[in-house]
């Protein structure tokens, strides 16, 4: 498979293979993240049941009702968000914004 590359919502590139409605590898770092069908799955019924929701990517600490805070109950880095989220803006699933500099995501209205 051919690599593809993006950039997060705050503007660092990342490289991947895989698609976002099954499965991703992203090469971000040193090592190689995958990230399973599940996750990506859950991250959007998360969007769907929300108007717009804070994407809270902080490992330590992300902020209550984001979608950080929800991967993490689920044993997974908040950390992931800052590669599906633009993954799914790219496929036109949702739209990011920033209000003050906390970056928040809303379902599209043309969405796929």
């Amino acid at each position: 498979m051919e690599k593809l590359s993006l950039k997060t919502f705050k503007g660092s590139s990342f490289d991947y293979i895989g698609d976002i409605s099954s499965h991703l590898i992203i090469f971000a770092g040193k090592t190689p993240l995958a990230i399973d069908e599940q996750t990506i799955e859950y991250v959007k019924q998360l969007i769907e049941t929300h108007d717009e929701i804070k994407m809270g990517a902080s490992r330590d600490n992300p902020p209550s009702n984001s979608l950080g805070m929800y991967l993490r109950q689920i044993k997974k880095s908040p950390q992931l968000l800052s590669y599906i989220l633009p993954l799914l803006e790219a496929d036109g699933y949702l739209k990011h914004y920033f209000i003050n500099n906390t970056i928040y995501v809303k379902r599209s209205q043309s969405r796929k």
